[in-house]
């Protein structure tokens, strides 16, 4: 089978409609991303949040594991679902996972958050997935409270979004004996 179409040819398209000829064309001004967006109270009436560039080479540097199919089944769900549930959406849809790329902590409390959510929706495996999200959370721990001490210009969204996810992750979890958030075991909260 041969081609006859010759190389040298331009595709030529022509306007269908008559106000299609002298109509300006619209061009799409690229944004520049100098820093990731503070939230603030008014972000959630603000328009979608643009997505900072991610250089894969140093994301490999940061996240010192491959995900298994376990973690990237919660990444994804939280991806399409738990983002959406939580605070402003585009921040923790488009922003939060760009960071957790740079920083395990925040991805595991990701996962975590997202083991969470799982729970409720997934009833028949809800020990699975409380299993799942304790063991993130469990990782993530030492790594947010190392932070704390060296909070720096690099490190300090990481620290916020990570301290916000395990805020959001203990109200999530359901109270046992030993771990009550807001009822003592004796009826009386002692603070």
């Amino acid at each position: 089978m041969t081609c006859d179409y010759p190389a040298s040819a331009k595709e030529t398209r022509t306007p269908r409609d008559p106000e299609e000829i002298d109509a300006p064309r619209k061009r799409r001004r690229q944004l520049a991303v100098t820093d990731l967006p503070i939230p603030t109270a008014s972000e959630s009436e603000a328009g979608p949040s643009p997505l900072p560039p991610v250089d894969d080479a140093e994301c490999r540097k940061h996240v010192p594991y491959i995900l298994d199919t376990q973690s990237l089944e919660l990444l994804h769900y939280y991806m399409c679902r738990t983002s959406t549930t939580l605070g402003d959406s585009q921040v923790f849809r488009d922003v939060v996972p760009v960071l957790g790329l740079k920083h395990d902590c925040v991805l595991r409390m990701i996962l975590s958050i997202a083991g969470r959510h799982l729970t409720r929706i997934r009833t028949d495996q809800a020990t699975f997935y409380h299993s799942l999200a304790d063991d993130h959370a469990a990782a993530a721990f030492p790594q947010v409270t190392a932070m704390l001490s060296q909070v720096n210009e690099v490190n300090w969204q990481a620290l916020y979004y990570a301290t916000v996810l395990i805020c959001l992750s203990s109200l999530a979890r359901e109270p046992s004996p030993g771990n009550l958030l807001v009822v003592a075991e004796d009826g009386e909260v002692p603070w």
